[in-house]
């Protein structure tokens, strides 16, 4: 009698441990690599011309693809999004991970710049001519200029309305301006 009921426990204590042990969870949780935290933000503000890198939550090897107005933009893992246009654009994630496929969506919201910008160069920071034909002519370099002369010659020329040419040689000069 006393192996009886030891057995009985023992039985009830196995399908109680195996059931607790077999069970899976019944949350509806997609098993995508995406936890419970957001994985884009409600919407993403950006001045016209400005890179715009958006970097989703997710973790894992997810194939991700991005869509912007009902067209496929990327498949990379982050997006960077320019527009020359100030106007709000939708934006859809498809995350795609074991099979299924989970949808997340978001916008741009593109607003014109608060300083307007200029389509004249506004500064010049290197002046590097090379060896070639009309150098040391345009701009005119005299005996005993330094190299801040010179760049202060080419900014003369180049910044604004009424720039003018300047010579970079024949064999790999520069310019570095704004």
């Amino acid at each position: 009698m006393k192996m009886k009921k030891y057995f009985l426990k023992f039985t009830l204590l196995s399908f109680l441990t195996f059931g607790i042990i077999s069970c899976k969870s019944d949350r509806d949780e997609p098993d995508d690599g995406t936890s419970s935290t957001e994985v884009l933000k409600d919407s993403y503000a950006i001045d016209r011309f400005k890179v715009l890198n958006i970097v989703p939550n997710i973790s894992g090897n997810a194939k991700l693809t991005w869509i912007i107005k009902d067209s496929a933009t990327s498949d990379n893992n982050t997006l960077d999004f320019i527009s020359p246009y100030a106007k709000t654009y939708p934006l859809t994630l498809k995350v795609e991970s074991n099979g299924t496929t989970t949808t997340y969506t978001s916008k741009i919201i593109v607003n014109k710049e608060t300083v307007s910008y200029s389509k004249y160069i506004s500064n010049v920071f290197d002046f590097r001519p090379a060896v070639g034909q009309f150098i040391n002519e345009i701009p005119e370099y005299v005996v005993g200029n330094t190299s801040e002369q010179m760049i202060q010659k080419a900014k003369q020329s180049l910044v604004g309305s009424n720039s003018t040419l300047i010579s970079l040689g024949g064999f790999g000069g520069y310019v570095t301006f704004v």
